[in-house]
């Protein structure tokens, strides 16, 4: 799964139990709600990683210049 996957899936996942034709017992809800905290915090590690710190801070730098020009 890619990471713009991952980010997608942890987003818009609608976890709507009312449209499902069954009823999920206990542990398949823990099931699901753990699989959902792994994929979150794999992403977390994805984003805390320094190349990606280093792409925020360039991003950063730019919005600011941009921002700071724009008001001359």
């Amino acid at each position: 799964m890619t990471w713009k996957n991952q980010i997608q899936t942890a987003i818009n996942y609608n976890h709507d139990l009312s449209k499902t034709n069954s009823y999920l017992l206990p542990n398949i809800e823990i099931e699901f709600w753990i699989g959902r905290a792994e994929n979150l915090q794999g992403i977390k590690t994805q984003v805390d990683e320094k190349i990606f710190i280093d792409y925020k801070s360039i991003i950063k730098s730019i919005d600011t210049f941009a921002i700071s020009s724009t008001s001359c």
